[in-house]
C-alpha cells in the first residue's frame, strides 16, 4: 500500500510539471533574457514607429542602423535634412539591455538584450541637434549617447 501512494505521489507530481511546461510554453515562452531586461521608457501616445507609416514611404526613407554598446553609440551622430524621414535600426551589439531615445522627437526603441535589434522612424521638421541616448540605469552618463543632427 505504501509503494502505490508513493507512485501516486510521484505520478501527480509529474503531471504538475507536465501542464507548468505547457503553460510556459502557451504563452511564447520567453526567455530569460527577456525577462530581464528592462521596461522601455514611458513614451507619449505619439511616439513615431513603423506603424502609420506606409510601404511607398518607406522605400524612399532613409535608413541608418545604429549599434549599441557598452556605454556608446557608433555612429554616435544621424544627420538629415529638415522634414526628411529616417529608418533607424538599433542594434544592441552589448551584453546589457540599452535603448534608443530622442525624447524631444518623441522616439524611443524598445529596451532589447544584447544581439537583438528594434527599428524607429525618426522625422524632425525643425533645424537642430537632437540628443538620443540610452535611457537604461546611468547609461547615458557614463557616455551612451549622441546627436540627430537636422539641417
Amino acid at each position: 500500500m505504501e509503494n502505490r501512494n508513493t507512485f501516486l505521489i510521484i505520478g501527480i507530481l509529474l503531471a504538475v510539471v507536465v501542464v507548468a511546461v505547457f503553460v510556459v510554453q502557451g504563452r511564447g515562452g520567453a526567455p530569460v533574457e527577456q525577462a530581464l531586461e528592462s521596461p522601455a521608457p514611458a513614451a507619449s501616445p505619439d511616439v513615431d514607429t513603423q506603424e502609420g507609416t506606409s510601404g511607398a514611404e518607406l522605400a524612399m526613407m532613409k535608413e541608418v542602423t545604429v549599434e549599441g554598446d557598452e556605454y556608446k553609440f557608433s555612429p554616435s551622430s544621424i544627420s538629415l535634412k529638415a522634414g526628411e524621414s529616417a529608418k533607424v535600426t538599433f542594434k544592441n551589439v552589448g551584453k546589457l539591455p540599452h535603448n534608443l531615445v530622442v525624447t524631444e522627437l518623441d522616439v524611443a526603441t524598445e529596451t532589447i538584450g544584447g544581439g537583438k535589434e528594434d527599428t524607429v522612424t525618426i522625422t524632425a521638421d525643425e533645424a537642430g541637434t537632437y540628443a538620443f541616448f540610452c535611457s537604461v540605469g546611468n547609461h547615458r552618463s557614463l557616455g551612451m549617447e549622441g546627436n540627430v543632427i537636422i539641417e
